[in-house]
């Protein structure tokens, strides 16, 4: 336990200052949704600042990131018993957005695509893509060997271009 860290405001703002947007990017693109995306990231920041003292310091990333994906899981589940996106949500949001038709379209299929993915593999996609992580520090954070992540990134490379390429 790490109940002698004592964690003043400054520093849970530090912390919140350097994970929040990354946190918040990945939620984006698991949800699909920045209003959700904002729900779930204030929910594990404040289940983290709740147990900041049980976490060592070093472990802060991905404690985060496994809260952040868990929360997301719950999140979608919940969400997806009672609400169904309409294409037209979707297509509201990009045009009031100002992204071209063209810019929109990929995001489309790449969102489609990513939602096809087990939670583990779109997990290891951010992980990887979005947030720049290593094997190593994907391992850490994911609870995983390292040459699982390395599986888990080959199927799931494989999956999201089998399903590009059906989306042409």
């Amino acid at each position: 336990m790490y109940k002698g860290n004592c964690m003043i405001k400054r520093d849970f703002e530090n912390i919140v200052d350097e994970f929040g947007p990354k946190l918040y990017g990945y939620l984006i693109r698991f949800l699909n949704n920045r209003d959700d995306a904002e729900d779930v990231l204030q929910s594990v920041f404040i289940a983290f600042y709740n147990h900041i003292h049980h976490i060592d310091p070093q472990k802060y990333s991905a404690y985060l990131f496994r809260a952040a994906h868990n929360s997301a899981i719950n999140y979608k589940r919940k969400r997806d018993r009672y609400i169904r996106l309409d294409d037209t949500i979707l297509e509201e949001q990009d045009r009031e957005s100002g992204q071209s038709s063209t810019i929109n379209e990929g995001k489309k299929n790449i969102q489609s695509a990513l939602s096809k993915l087990k939670a583990k593999e779109i997990l290891a996609i951010e992980l990887q893509f979005y947030q720049g992580k290593g094997y190593e520090e994907i391992a850490k954070i994911m609870g995983i060997t390292v040459k699982a992540v390395d599986s888990l990134l080959v199927r799931a490379k494989r999956k999201l271009r089998k399903f590009l390429q059906d989306s042409r």
